[in-house]
């Protein structure tokens, strides 16, 4: 290669990034370009100027500047955020321009104009660290500034980023007085995770500033996305000995990481039983984001080796197409694995609010710090979850070994009063008053250890609604939602319960919620669901929800289903439809009667509602009781 025009040198390099690029794109291309042009002339050109920079090239939409003093850098970078804010006040809050700033201080090579080397790498690594609106720094960028540019440094940690093998201490540059600069220990056992080869810089910074893989596109996405944060929390995988004994404890760090993260107040969490639809297989970023509507997607790996275990993790913006933290924890015994998820969480919800968040805010569900319980509660939770009989009921021993092993853990106490709910629900209880009982309990138990426990709050609610309790039963399920307004399940189960005691006006939007949650849909929520619909008359909606359930049931529920869309078109006034319903419902079930349907009936606190449904069927010929007396 030509040599003649390469020269090096050491200086300060800015790279600049506008935010939600392709998105400002796609809502107002005109537009969008005719603003950063402006901003370009009447903000960052002259700011450069003004603090003896360099502009380098344009790209699109990023920047890249060079100075010969790192202060220089810094106060122009504040200069041009702070000059942004006033520009960008007045525009509503989805159509504002901003950018991130990275800064690092380096060797570069010049050549014809154009730099190039690690040094201008790493100041565009770092400018994807950086919160919107904000800036973001190396250490050495930090430790030369000092306070001479009238701001100071937060710490943000060691950082792996593509393409630069080492893991990089990273600052966010705060008012002054809001943080000192923090020079905290390296943790020597911190191994880097190598996110690609590294690429020679021939190919340019341009490439550099891309994505680090395919974003997911927004208009392809099963969901719009919510204006707050939202995430799918993968199952973390096993690598290690004996994987059918120990696979519990990746599972348990992924469902206990999506219950904490569901506690946070706007932030959509996809549910497990929809997450884990991806354990153990190859994962596309692109794909999980599209197909869960987020924008965030965690995942993650445990490694087990004798009493050592190494749990890594990795948050990335699907809509970006950025990594945006990537940690390894190396631990000398598996207990540790509480102390890690608390820092797995308290670390993903720090990147996805770009705020200030302390471990107080986030409280880890029913917590115990004892590991044989935990996966005791674990292994009964993964039965459970399935909602039908035969798991349920093998759920519960797990859930008693966990209280045997530790008293003071909230969540198998909260867990074993839904398995009493459920044996009194589908009939599988000799005593239903006394399993009611003791599910009203076991939940009061549960939230006598932790008052903040949702899970309890919902077992609490439908025992009560069983029980005839309609006022309390409500107000116990409304508080689980409150307390986990992330959570399918809260949500699921004040929809459900909201339904039975003649509420379902007010249930459907927990109904919306909670699907939005269970993308892959659970069917006792689709067919509380159609009986609210049904309820209020919505009968086209009923038909929708009873089409899917029809082509997805679960095992013993197929004539019911068809009952309930034959009396749906009944109602709509179509009787052919209706005949062929009720017809396809009598040959799965020869002895369907009322009686039978009428059990899933059995929560209404109000008799009369679902007796409109039991008139329409009637005309269809269904009996009050089964015909051969079964």
């Amino acid at each position: 290669m030509d040599q003649s025009g390469t020269t090096r040198r050491l200086a300060a390099i800015l790279a600049a990034d506008v935010v939600g690029y392709s998105r400002l794109i796609g809502a107002d291309e005109v537009g969008t370009l005719a603003a950063l042009r402006v901003i370009l002339d009447e903000i960052v050109k002259p700011l450069l100027n003004a603090h003896n920079g360099r502009l380098v090239k344009l790209m699109g939409d990023g920047v890249l500047a060079e100075f010969a003093s790192v202060i220089d850098a810094v106060t122009c970078a504040v200069a041009i955020q702070t000059a942004m804010v006033a520009r960008e006040k007045p525009n509503p809050e989805d159509a504002r321009i901003r950018f991130r700033i990275g800064i690092n201080l380096g060797d570069i090579i010049i050549e014809d104009e154009d730099i190039f080397g690690d040094g201008v790498i790493l100041a565009a690594r770092l400018e994807g660290l950086a919160d919107p609106g904000g800036i973001c720094v190396s250490r050495t960028v930090a430790d030369h500034v000092g306070v001479k540019a009238g701001v100071a440094f937060a710490p943000m940690g060691m950082q792996q980023v593509k393409n630069i093998a080492d893991p990089v201490e990273a600052y966010r540059v705060v008012k002054a007085g809001a943080a000192p600069v923090i020079k905290p220990r390296v943790n020597r056992r911190l191994v880097a995770v190598i996110m690609a080869t590294l690429i020679v810089a021939a190919g340019g910074i341009w490439w550099m500033l891309q994505p680090d893989f395919t974003p997911a596109d927004p208009a392809k996405m099963t969901a719009p996305l919510p204006a707050g944060p939202s995430i799918a929390v993968l199952p973390f995988s096993y690598f290690g000995p004996d994987k059918e004994a120990n696979d519990y404890i990746s599972d348990g760090l992924s469902e206990n990481i999506i219950s904490t993260l569901a506690r946070i107040p706007g932030t959509l969490v996809i549910a497990r039983n929809s997450t884990f639809t991806y354990k153990d297989k190859p994962v596309d970023v692109r794909e999980v984001a599209e197909k869960f509507g987020v924008r965030y997607v965690l995942e993650g790996s445990i490694q087990m080796s004798g009493d050592s275990m190494r749990v890594t993790a990795q948050l990335v913006d699907g809509v970006d197409g950025r990594h945006i933290w990537t940690e390894i924890y190396d631990r000398t015994t598996a207990s540790d694995i509480f102390a890690v998820q608390d820092e797995i969480t308290l670390n993903v919800a720090k990147a996805i609010y770009r705020k200030t968040i302390s471990g107080s805010d986030l409280r880890r569900s029913g917590g115990t710090t004892n590991l044989e319980a935990w996966a005791a509660w674990v292994a009964g939770a993964q039965e459970l979850i399935k909602a039908l009989p035969e798991p349920i009921l093998r759920s519960v021993s797990h859930f008693e070994r966990a209280i045997e092993l530790d008293p003071n853990f909230a969540a198998p106490y909260a867990s074993l009063a839904h398995t009493h709910f459920f044996k009194v629900r589908y009939f599988l209880s000799k005593d239903p008053a006394a399993s009611l009982e003791t599910a009203v309990e076991l939940a009061q138990k549960a939230l006598i250890l932790d008052p903040e426990e949702p899970t309890a709050h919902s077992a609490l609610g439908m025992a009560l609604l069983m029980q005839r309790q309609p006022q309390k039963a409500a107000q116990s399920v409304l508080d689980g939602a409150r307390i986990a307004p992330g959570s399918a399940l809260a949500n699921a189960s004040a929809a459900w319960v909201l339904t039975y005691v003649g509420r379902s006006d007010e249930a459907l939007p927990y109904f919306n919620r909670a699907k939005r949650m269970y993308v892959v849909p659970v069917w006792w929520l689709y067919g509380s669901e159609s009986q609210a619909r049904s309820d209020l008359g919505d009968f086209e909606g009923e038909l929708e929800i009873m089409n899917k359930l029809i082509a997805r049931p679960p095992p013993g529920t197929e004539a019911f289903w068809y009952a309930s869309a034959a009396q749906a078109q009944l109602a709509l006034g179509n009787k052919a439809e209706a005949q062929i319903a009720i017809a396809k419902a009598f040959e799965v079930d020869p002895n369907l009667s009322i009686r039978k349907l009428s059990l899933w009936d059995v929560p209404y606190v109000d008799p009369s509602i679902p007796e409109k449904r039991h008139v329409r069927l009637r005309q269809l010929g269904v009996p009050d009781s089964p015909q051969t007396g079964d």
